[in-house]
């Protein structure tokens, strides 16, 4: 191959940390959609799944036993929103149309509420404090995960009915929806959220009896997977709440988190995703800081991100308002951004409008309209399906530009599953310091790369499923200076599929990710290892070291260093430590990676 080497962030050895290592899997396995058994009964179903292959589903713990003990899976139980349809008949639908479900358990039942009310704490007349409180919680969940996942439980444990069990149906299951938040009354702080948690993940402290016959997730189904209910914010104090209670173990096997790109109350705009405050980033990266910490090897689940639509007469709305257009292109770039980040899944909110007319935030943050205006899709439900068809099986491979230039440029690597020398580039610009999609074009903007054999452009647009065609011109085809000239790259990504001669070379030990990169060398190693880095801009540089429970070892404050090349040099010796994996973090300015390395004495 003539010298085709794509440089991105750290893939194998080099693995763990904010950005440092990006998805590796394909398309479809990442992109999810918020929606709830509502679908069933309106028939879109199947239009989900052209956009995405996971479901996140808003599974009111009142709407199915409404009354103790009594399950109501299969009967049209009534909820504050008319009727539920018929739970197990969904769960099907989505079967059949390959999507993966993910349950989230909102809410709690006016019975074993706090308050009666069915969105506060489900710990009864208790204070919360134990994890018996919270019993009623573990039973219902042990009798969901009885009934749709992999493990056939005795029917003498089965309080449905029916009967039925390990119907094969669901693995993964959420066990509440943003406890942290404000509208609980009472509050549910970290510390009780997190007996909730031992309480449900696995029935600990707890006992079965003829009344609680099966209690928690992991003894319904051990190969369940638990996921942490979805938190609103990034709290320090609640997450380590949370631990406290949890004392020598997780009780939960993914972490889960919600962001919206806005500046928050009182303001009537959303913020694109790129934006270094109120982006995506800066949540992403105190996300991953914490779980590297605490949690090492979890995987980190986004389950709700989006923008509304509506914008009223007099202008009036809601503060993640961006407009159908924009909305079409955050959604798309942030998955991508979001991919590259190194979070596992991005679960986009929601699938139809609440209230396509309404300027309260999420109301018309849907893909596709409410029922009154007819469930019409919206730009973005065209790009999300142009998406799946033409890239749903490729596999995410690097970050390839992230932010360069002026206009910014980005562009994100995927490989075809078929055809190992055919790739497609994700590109889009925009304006650096611009908090909303403002027009910004490149026009004839050039992609250079070696050895590009052929090129063919797609753009995503609405009310078509597979996109449009755009010409390019590709110069110098299959030599070192081969380029493709796109006539107008904007703020709305774009899919450029290229063939090479052959498979690209990638280099796994080179990280390259918005202001600087660096390479670790060697890894493993004796005694001392070499930072070797290169800044873009200017910025505060520190190097942190610790082990795998978490612990710092050391700080090394290095400076204000100027855009260039340096080197850092660490000696592990000097620290009287064990063999073993440790995790080295570096800062440079408000970007920070944390890296893997493994010390042998």
């Amino acid at each position: 191959m003539r010298g085709v080497t794509i440089y991105f962030l750290v893939f194998c050895a080099i693995s763990l940390g904010v950005s440092s290592e990006p998805y590796h899997g394909t398309v479809a396995d990442f992109v999810g959609i918020n929606s709830n058994v509502g679908a069933y009964d309106d028939q879109i179903v199947g239009r989900l799944a052209k956009i995405a292959k996971w479901m996140r589903e808003y599974h009111n713990w009142n709407h199915f036993e409404k009354n103790d003990n009594v399950y109501a899976w299969d009967d049209t139980t009534p909820s504050g929103y008319g009727t539920w349809p018929f739970h197990t008949k969904f769960v099907q639908e989505c079967i059949k149309h390959d999507i993966n479900l993910l349950i989230c358990l909102q809410g709690s039942t006016e019975w074993a509420s706090a308050t009666g009310a069915t969105d506060a704490p489900p710990y009864g007349s208790h204070d919360g404090t134990k994890e018996a409180h919270y019993i009623d919680k573990a039973e219902f969940l042990a009798q969901l995960v009885a009934r749709y996942g992999d493990n056939k439980v005795d029917a003498g444990l089965l309080e449905t009915t029916d009967k039925q069990t390990g119907l094969g149906y669901v693995k993964y299951y959420e066990d509440s929806n943003e406890p942290d938040y404000w509208w609980h009354t009472p509050l549910w702080p970290g510390d009780l959220y997190g007996i909730h948690l031992n309480a449900i993940h696995d029935g600990r402290n707890l006992t079965t009896s003829d009344s609680y016959p099966l209690l928690g997730i992991k003894n319904a189904d051990p190969n369940a997977i638990h996921v942490l209910g979805g938190l609103a914010n990034y709290d320090e104090n609640y997450l380590n709440g949370i631990l406290q209670a949890a004392d020598d173990r997780l009780p939960f096997d993914i972490i889960n988190f919600h962001h919206y790109c806005t500046q928050g109350w009182g303001t009537q705009r959303g913020i694109c995703p790129e934006h270094k405050t109120y982006g995506l980033k800066p949540a992403v990266d105190k996300w991953q800081t914490w779980r590297d910490k605490h949690a090492s090897g979890k995987a980190l689940w986004l389950t709700e991100f989006g923008w509304d639509t509506y914008k009223s007469s007099s202008n009036a709305s809601s503060y993640v308002y961006a407009g159908e257009e924009s909305q079409a292109n955050y959604l798309l770039r942030s998955l991508f951004l979001l991919m590259g980040y190194g979070i596992d899944k991005g679960f986009i909110f929601f699938d139809k409008d609440p209230d396509s007319e309404s300027t309260t935030q999420y109301a018309s943050c849907g893909v596709l309209t409410d029922k009154k205006h007819g469930l019409q899709a919206k730009p973005a439900y065209y790009y999300l399906a142009t998406l799946q068809n033409l890239l749903g099986e490729y596999s995410f491979v690097s970050v390839d530009k992230y932010g360069e230039g002026d206009p910014e440029v980005y562009a994100y690597l995927l490989q075809s599953p078929n055809k190992t020398t055919q790739y497609c580039y994700v590109l889009w610009c925009r304006n650096p310091g611009a908090k909303y999609d403002d027009g910004t074009t490149i026009i004839n903007y050039q992609h250079a790369r070696p050895s590009i054999q052929n090129a063919m452009l797609i753009e995503p647009i609405n009310q078509q499923e597979y996109g449009q065609g755009i010409d390019v011109v590709l110069e110098n085809a299959g030599t070192e200076s081969s380029v493709v000239f796109i006539p107008a790259l904007s703020e709305k990504p774009v899919f450029l599929f290229v063939e090479f001669d052959q498979p690209l070379s990638i280099d796994y030990n080179r990280i390259i990710i918005n202001d600087f990169q660096m390479n670790l060398f060697p890894n493993p190693f004796n005694a001392e290892i070499r930072i070797d880095y290169e800044l873009k801009t200017a910025a505060d540089t520190q190097f942190e070291i610790y082990n795998m429970s978490g612990r710092l070892i050391d700080c090394i404050h290095t400076g204000r260093r100027q855009p260039g090349q340096h080197q850092q040099r660490i000696d592990f010796s000097e620290h009287n430590l064990s063999t073993g994996v440790y995790i080295i973090r570096m800062l440079a300015g408000w970007e920070s990676r944390h890296f893997k390395v493994c010390y042998v004495k």
